[in-house]
């Protein structure tokens, strides 16, 4: 499985994402050299992503989008709604200091490794205390080795917290049976659904 390719699982891609170093110089939202880059000093980007995330309550959050390469590679992090100018203002900084490489951005993805397709929002919630983000159409982070996934199902769209498959002798969940692929969401491969579910029918 490849981050960002057509389907991805948890933590392990997510996290070296996330702690990708950008090294560029760290200047404070106002304007204020903080440090400086690959030098010991912490980056723009990882001022980005350390920004506060604790929260009460789901209204104390938002989803934000943060960049972690150079082709643009995004994922979403859920942070404080109150630290977002502070997020908007570090995570200028990191963009500005990817070059240009010239390759394909694969789909961003939330905190739970849900994949998002390309021009979508996520939503954030409050999850024990910090703000996580996850795909709006499942409604809430999926758990661990799940992943949201959605497809169209008669004209309506079908969404929900799954795995993957390869026959329907995978699918072990009583209330997921049937094995099949579905490219109409925001993931594209062979996933575990509802027995009365038809992806990508219309």
């Amino acid at each position: 499985m490849l981050c960002g390719g057509a389907v991805m699982l948890k933590a392990a891609c997510l996290a070296a994402l996330l702690l990708a170093a950008c090294g560029s110089s760290l200047v404070g939202p106002d304007g204020s050299a903080t440090g400086t880059g690959g030098t010991g000093g912490e980056t723009a980007c990882q001022a980005a992503i350390a920004v506060d995330h604790t929260c009460a309550t789901d209204s104390d959050c938002v989803a934000v989008a943060h960049t972690t390469n150079c082709c643009g590679q995004a994922v979403f992090i859920g942070i404080r709604a109150s630290e977002q100018a502070r997020f908007n203002a570090f995570e200028a900084q990191c963009d500005a200091a990817y070059p240009a490489c010239g390759c394909a951005a694969g789909q961003p993805m939330t905190e739970d490794g849900s994949l998002v397709r390309f021009g979508d929002p996520a939503a954030a919630m409050c999850l024990l205390g910090r703000c996580t983000s996850y795909v709006p159409a499942c409604g809430n982070p999926c758990s661990s080795q799940t992943t949201c996934f959605t497809c169209t199902n008669h004209g309506a769209t079908f969404a929900a917290c799954t795995r993957m498959c390869t026959t329907s002798a995978d699918c072990t969940d009583q209330s997921m049976p049937l094995c099949q692929f579905g490219q109409t969401g925001n993931a594209i491969g062979m996933f575990c659904t509802g027995a009365s579910v038809a992806c990508d029918t219309q």
